[in-house]
């Protein structure tokens, strides 16, 4: 039945996608679009250095005498160095460092599309490649939950739905993307996502949906308390607890390429 309603969602997106991109130029609708989602942008952008705890829930009757779930950690720098640049220069840009809370992985990537960060799991000799979309540990969480992926030049963007406090926005994909389609519900006062659903190769391949809720306001921008991630691939529902602080200052040695796999983790 869950199938059958994704695939009626997709169909109205898709016939929407037909008839609403003309008419929305013709009103002038295209402009107002694009200024809203900037200021989700901006909004979804990292702004200060935060640390983040992560939790995952525990299942419905599971053993209440199991050992408290591991917390893992991630570090969201708007100003650290991930990632190479292919003309050799430095330049700093919002990065986040992951470490599992199991203590067998940590990955330190860009908070943006084109470069690729490191990871290092237990056993390995040294970092290898990870991108931004790979699964961060054995989570279902990935770097593109940090950062606002869908940025384009929105020449392909509609309303698919709206109504009081919220709107739906269908959002093409830019060329080299895993994904073809976003389809987002951004909380029109917030100016954050609420869902997000991410299409694959085509409009009626639905791969992945992102709950975000429990909003509290972290270093002057709304940030989610629980995020729910269900994995149409690995047929998989898992949720998130987030407890979020601000840093004074930026643990530099998880910022960087060199010494984030080794460093030691803040108290």
């Amino acid at each position: 039945m869950k199938a059958i309603k994704n695939i009626l969602f997709l169909s109205a997106t898709t016939a929407a996608a037909i008839t609403m991109l003309w008419t929305q130029a013709a009103h002038g609708l295209t402009g107002d679009l694009v200024a809203f989602l900037e200021r989700a942008e901006r909004m979804c952008s990292p702004n200060r250095v935060l640390a983040i705890t992560i939790t995952e829930d525990g299942k419905p009757g599971g053993d209440a005498a199991e050992a408290e779930p591991a917390k893992s950690l991630a570090i969201i720098d708007p100003g650290a160095q991930a990632g190479e640049e292919s003309d050799g220069e430095n330049h700093r840009q919002a990065s986040m460092f992951f470490a599992s809370g199991s203590g067998d992985f940590r990955s330190l990537t860009p908070l943006a599309w084109g470069r690729e960060g490191k990871r290092h799991r237990s056993g390995d000799r040294s970092p290898q490649n990870i991108g931004v979309d790979d699964p961060l540990g054995s989570s279902d969480l990935r770097s593109i939950d940090f950062f606002p992926f869908w940025k384009t030049d929105y020449a392909k963007t509609i309303i698919s739905d709206q109504k009081p406090g919220e709107k739906t926005v269908s959002i093409y994909a830019d060329e080299g993307r895993p994904y073809t389609l976003y389809v987002i519900t951004f909380d029109t006062e917030k100016l954050v996502p609420r869902v997000i659903r991410f299409y694959r190769d085509n409009f009626r391949n639905l791969v992945r949906i992102r709950n975000d809720d429990g909003y509290v306001m972290v270093g002057a921008r709304p940030r989610p308390t629980k995020i729910t991630i269900r994995d149409y691939v690995e047929n998989t529902t898992r949720s998130y607890h987030l407890e979020w602080r601000e840093l004074d200052s930026s643990p530099q040695a998880l910022m960087d390429l060199s010494s984030f796999a080794t460093a030691p983790l803040p108290q």
